[in-house]
């Protein structure tokens, strides 16, 4: 589910930022030859708001019941994007490219999501520079775990489910022996 939040991540900002630029998932390295973008997981959180404990029922044509799906779950992943380019200057246009590129997205398109998260259960979410939440940790934070100064940088925070496991029901019996023997 992660790669395909990578990849559903790339096709969001390839196709919002006026220009192309490349982009980079993992760690953020000391220098950059090029302008990039780079991109690094540091939370996955599951969003309990809209849990459930109640299966959801699949029926065939004629109604019965054939299998139930497990309530989904929704999760967080939270990406630390920051920027590098040879002129420090222009570390700030591309964040502030993609702040405005983003800014009132609220829902990934459908033709923009990879992966598994194409069936994902219900919208993926995207949130640029989410409010602050007392205990959360912000962006300023992760760089001295990366063991890398901080720079300019935004938290970008996609909100999915994991595709729903569906359980197969039998169905009827069709025949029922008591073990009478014909009486």
């Amino acid at each position: 589910m992660l790669q395909d939040a990578n990849l559903t991540l790339r096709a969001v900002l390839a196709a919002a930022l006026p220009i192309p630029c490349r982009l980079e998932f993992g760690p953020a390295r000391s220098s950059a030859p090029e302008d990039a973008l780079g991109a690094f997981v540091f939370d996955v959180a599951e969003d309990i708001s809209g849990r459930t404990n109640e299966w959801t029922d699949v029926r065939d044509e004629r109604g019965r019941v054939v299998a139930r799906s497990v309530p989904g779950r929704r999760y967080r992943v939270h990406y630390l994007l920051w920027a590098e380019s040879p002129a420090q200057e222009h570390q700030y246009t591309l964040l502030g490219q993609v702040l405005t590129a983003l800014s009132g997205v609220e829902v990934v398109p459908e033709n923009l999501l990879r992966g598994a998260l194409v069936d994902a259960a219900g919208a993926v979410r995207i949130t640029v520079a989410p409010e602050d939440v007392p205990g959360r940790k912000r962006p300023l934070d992760v760089w001295p775990l990366l063991d890398r100064p901080a720079r300019p940088s935004l938290e970008l925070v996609l909100t999915t489910a994991l595709p729903q496991t569906l359980h197969a029901v039998p169905g009827a019996p069709t025949t029922v022996d008591l073990g009478l023997g014909g009486r």
